[in-house]
């Protein structure tokens, strides 16, 4: 009866060892309010970063054919918030690359890239 108790604890513990290299894949992880809006848009970007004290900058970018938007924030390394909030308001209508890039001293730690569409505006069909 022991045996099998122990064989669990170990299945467990190998568990957590294999997954812990994963988590730590995810150091810069961006989640937006919507991928699909209707013009003139609002876009909220959350954006959360893994605390190192080698992380320097972040660059969050909006861009398509139409418009383009760049804003960076600073940051304190290990004293750096992990959250970040930015919010893009009255985004016209286009195919967006929401992109943002987390950067050290002298190079990019990590990178991502989503995709939000704002389509035109809204057609009220209740009137007559």
């Amino acid at each position: 009866m022991r045996d099998p108790f122990r064989l669990l604890l170990v299945a467990i513990a190998a568990a957590f060892v294999l997954a812990a290299p994963a988590a730590a894949k995810h150091v810069l992880e961006m989640r937006l309010s919507s991928h699909v809006m209707t013009a003139p848009a609002a876009l909220r970007v959350s954006i959360f970063v893994e605390r190192q004290e080698s992380h320097r900058w972040l660059t969050i970018e909006a861009d398509s054919p139409q418009f383009y938007r760049k804003s960076v924030i600073q940051l304190d390394g290990a004293s750096a918030p992990r959250r970040h909030y930015l919010e893009y308001s009255h985004l016209p209508e286009g195919d967006y690359v929401i992109r943002v890039e987390l950067k050290g001293q002298r190079e990019t730690v990590a990178m991502q890239e989503q995709h939000a569409v704002v389509t035109g505006a809204a057609i009220d069909r209740t009137d007559p």
